[in-house]
């Protein structure tokens, strides 16, 4: 790894994001703390926050992508967007991405942060939980290894739909 990506101080913003939109309803294509976020979009706030990634608008996707047929346009779009490498699911890895396996296809996303997982589940809200309950429903972890965008949202999510 070139630099350290989760610094202290990078480590206490991402846990000040996530308790901010602790609560916040699931609502597809939005980030508005308290009135709705999906889990892509709190993916990409909490790291804005912790000052790992610029603020950016996402493209559209469709959110039943993969609900009858297997999809892995979740995956690509983290390896495509973020800096990272795969690595194996670790609750104790402070910022691990996990992108899970939602009936047969790829189709949510959560960090890791402090041993619990922070998502938005859907028709649910965002919440926490520990993370070790959810290693097994984990199709990809990825770390990341550098800081910054590695191609341009609206390009990647575009992709996904």
């Amino acid at each position: 790894m070139s630099l350290e990506v989760w610094t202290e101080e990078r480590k206490a913003l991402a846990l000040a994001s996530a308790e901010r939109w602790h609560g916040t309803p699931h609502m597809d294509f939005l980030a508005i703390p308290g009135k709705g976020v999906d889990c892509i979009h709190l993916l990409t706030e909490i790291l804005f926050d912790a000052n790992i990634a610029e603020r950016k608008e996402l493209g559209r996707y469709n959110p039943s992508d993969g609900l009858w047929t297997v999809s892995r346009k979740l995956v690509f779009a983290v390896q495509t967007a973020f800096h990272v490498e795969q690595s194996e699911p670790d609750w104790n890895e402070f910022g691990q991405i996990w992108v899970f396996r939602t009936g047969g296809r790829s189709g949510h996303v959560g960090i890791v942060l402090n041993g619990d997982l922070w998502h938005a589940l859907a028709k649910r809200f965002v919440t926490k939980s520990d993370a070790k309950q959810w290693r097994r429903e984990v199709d990809v972890a990825f770390r990341l290894v550098n800081t910054g965008w590695k191609t341009q949202p609206p390009a990647v999510t575009k992709s996904i739909s």
